[in-house]
């Protein structure tokens, strides 16, 4: 659409023809102040007045030449004061803005630094909290050590302990064993020629004969016992030694045996006929007391208590001189050399240390059970190994006892070689 229809109000489009364009207020030329034109400008000063630039999209036409110079263009005082007034509320913007920045570039700054002295006041504390860990660990190590160091010296000392135990047990077991040997030894060469005792009633004296001294080996010692043996009766019951006493078994009470008397009680004679009691006496009563003008009465004695009572008396066995025997038998020497033999080899056994017997317990096929017991199974086995099985050797004494009172010491002979053996 051209301009000249533009205002003849003519629209190219077939538009309505009151709808116009509006068009911007004037602006006046002189003053470059819109709402009025230059020559209603009250600054009609030719300094004043400013040429329109022409341009090639003007569609009002050719305009006049300029009538002034706009570098010559002076402003108005009052114009120049409020420039002046503006700037200098810009200059006084400009310094409150350039300190408001400083004041916030100074806490920025300080919250920076603040922030900073936090970090490193947090730095400086985890190096002390990881120092601190790190002398904890080296004091808690140090204890540990400390602690393993006691522990063991408690182990070495419980160690050491055990093993003197173990050599106490063992000088004490040996020791019991040599003295339980001389003890037999000794209660041999005093009670072991007493091998006879004498009937209270009066019985043929039993004299055994011990075995002759040339008869040491196993056939004579057989032959011994079973001559013994057979001669034997049921009056002459031999006691019964002492009984063996087990491990870990409390002794136990038992009441003492007692024989019963053969023909001690007579025969009740019976009668056909029922006879009249005479009136007796009692034997041991007072005599009537006769008082005048009253009935004889009878003073009951005062009774005797059982203590007091008398029983009669056990008349004294007679002991037989026994003959004169040798102390020592071919059969009690042998074991004498045996036990002196099983000592020698528990004394030498005692040196040795525990890997040194587990060998030699290997190597002898006997099972392993400790220091003591494997000691004591080595010089079993040493002893049967040379002396051979100790059955053969078990030289039983069996002593006859004819009396229910005497015999007792000699009796438990039998049983005290048994264990010397």
């Amino acid at each position: 659409m051209s301009n000249t229809d533009q205002r003849d109000g003519v629209n190219a489009g077939g538009g309505r023809p009151d709808d116009r364009r509006r068009y911007r207020p004037p602006t006046c030329f002189a003053c470059n102040e819109a709402g009025h034109y230059a020559k209603q400008c009250p600054n009609r000063a030719p300094r004043h007045h400013q040429a329109r630039p022409s341009t090639s999209a003007d569609f009002r036409g050719s305009r006049s030449p300029r009538r002034y110079d706009p570098r010559r263009r002076r402003d108005s005082p009052e114009r120049d004061s409020e420039i002046r007034t503006t700037v200098m509320k810009l200059s006084k913007s400009v310094s409150a803005m350039h300190d408001f920045v400083e004041r916030q570039n100074l806490k920025k700054e300080e919250k920076a630094r603040k922030k900073r002295e936090m970090k490193e006041a947090a730095e400086r504390e985890e190096a002390e909290r990881l120092r601190q860990e790190e002398k904890e660990a080296q004091a808690a190590e140090k204890a540990r050590k400390r602690a393993e160091e006691l522990k063991k010296a408690a182990d070495a000392e419980k160690e050491r302990r055990a093993q003197m135990k173990k050599d106490v047990d063992l000088s004490v077991a040996i020791r019991l064993n040599e003295m339980e040997g001389s003890w037999f030894q000794r209660l041999h060469s005093v009670i072991g020629p007493l091998y006879t005792t004498a009937d209270k009633n009066g019985k043929k004296k039993v004299i055994y004969e011990s075995g002759d001294e040339s008869e040491a080996s196993d056939t004579s010692v057989t032959q011994e016992l079973s001559e013994r043996t057979s001669r034997l009766q049921i009056s002459e019951k031999r006691k019964r030694g002492p009984e063996a006493v087990l491990e870990d078994s409390p002794p136990m009470d038992k009441p003492p045996k007692r024989t019963p008397k053969q023909g001690g009680l007579k025969p009740v004679k019976l009668t056909a006929r029922m006879t009249r009691a005479r009136a007796r006496r009692p034997s041991g009563t007072m005599p009537l007391k006769k008082t005048p003008g009253r009935s004889p009465t009878i003073i009951s004695p005062v009774k005797t208590p059982l203590s007091g009572r008398k029983t009669p008396k056990t008349p004294k066995t007679i002991r037989a001189t026994p003959p004169r025997m040798p102390p020592f038998t071919p059969v009690t020497r042998r074991a004498l050399e045996r036990l002196r033999y099983r000592n020698k080899m528990i004394d030498d056994l005692k040196s040795l240390n525990v890997v040194e017997l587990q060998k030699l317990c290997k190597k002898e096929g006997i099972p392993y059970n400790g220091k003591i017991e494997s000691i004591l199974d080595i010089a079993d086995m040493k002893v049967m190994s040379k002396f051979g099985t100790a059955s053969q050797e078990n030289a039983e004494v069996i002593v006859v006892e004819e009396s229910e009172h005497q015999g007792d010491g000699s009796c438990r002979e039998g049983g005290s070689e048994d264990v010397a053996a």
